[in-house]
């Protein structure tokens, strides 16, 4: 009998929520296994792999990616997401997010989130958040890793106000793509927003004050 471990369920009831989301359709949680085929099994192995050595794709990203490269297709299986186009897709999609309106619902939301993240990252490494910028574990700062890995995003850095990245440039096109390039429209799109730019500066202040009080606990 086939069996599949828990990493595999979640990549495939996270492609089925994702396939069925995009149609506004209900979604069950798939519970029973027993009588998935073994070629499918094949190919969750395949995107667990994939997954696995690339810690920082993010899952649902990754399985929605296709759906808004390519609007008009209703349907991507399991098995387009061994494909390099799936691959594609995502890196793609990823650019299109990093650059987005930032005053749009679905920004809000992921600005949102990564100013939890940040909060909630300094509390941990009881560091301000003046220091963030600048705090690293490694050899590079922890930012690379976290705008890397999508906990936070280029609008987080411009709400941070950053400005002078002690990264050699070299690093962070090798990271990122265009990094200064994709920074400096992204940063005139932040300062030009009013939802975004408004609610960062609050944010801050929020965050600044949460961290204060946690340092005279």
């Amino acid at each position: 009998m086939l069996k599949l471990n828990d990493n595999q369920k979640r990549i495939y009831n996270c492609h089925l929520a994702i396939s069925r989301k995009v149609k506004n359709l209900p979604f069950k949680q798939k519970q029973n296994f027993d009588n998935l085929e073994e070629n499918k099994l094949i190919v969750l192995q395949k995107i667990e792999k994939f997954l696995n050595s690339n810690k920082t794709v993010v899952i649902d990203y990754f399985f929605i990616a296709p759906y808004k490269i390519y609007p008009d297709e209703t349907y991507f299986p399991l098995e387009y997401y061994t494909t390099l186009k799936a691959i594609t897709c995502y890196t793609n999609y990823m650019k299109i997010l990093n650059s987005e309106d930032p005053d749009s619902s679905e920004s809000l939301v992921r600005f949102s989130n990564s100013l939890k993240f940040i909060l909630k990252f300094c509390k941990d490494c009881d560091i301000s958040l003046e220091k963030y910028k600048t705090y690293s574990t490694g050899t590079l700062p922890s930012f690379i890793d976290h705008l890397k890995s999508h906990k936070i995003n280029y609008y987080t850095l411009h709400a941070l106000t950053f400005s002078n990245i002690d990264v050699d440039s070299d690093i962070l096109n090798f990271a990122f793509g265009d990094f200064w390039k994709t920074f400096q429209v992204t940063r005139n799109k932040y300062q030009s927003s009013k939802k975004m730019k408004a609610f960062g500066k609050q944010a801050i202040e929020k965050i600044k004050q949460t961290l204060n009080k946690h340092d005279n606990i």
